[in-house]
């Protein structure tokens, strides 16, 4: 693929000051009416919001594990997935001996 970066300053690409003084002039309420106006913006964080949102574990993190070759064949064995369950039996195992 035959790209082409081009490199730019700041004072290339940076807004209007005509721009930025509108931006200025735009109240929260503005903002708050053009969100429930428009349904394909991101609704209102609220305190309802919050209240109802599902938290996310964080990524997991990509590690180097040596296994003896029978436990990593056995998790294998059992098709996709084998690097999830062997995390969901260390979990397991966490928990167990963080509750003691």
């Amino acid at each position: 693929m035959n790209e082409r970066i081009i490199r730019k300053s700041w004072d290339d690409i940076k807004p209007r000051q005509e721009i930025l003084d509108a931006l200025d002039d735009v109240t929260d309420e503005d903002i708050e009416r053009d969100i429930r106006e428009d349904p394909d913006v991101a609704p209102i964080l609220d305190e309802a919001w919050f209240r109802d949102a599902e938290l996310v574990p964080p990524r997991k993190m990509p590690v180097s594990l040596r296994l003896d070759p029978d436990i990593l064949a056995f998790f294998k064995s059992q098709g996709p997935g084998y690097q999830t369950r062997i995390n969901a039996v260390l979990r397991r195992y966490m928990e167990a001996i963080q509750g003691q």
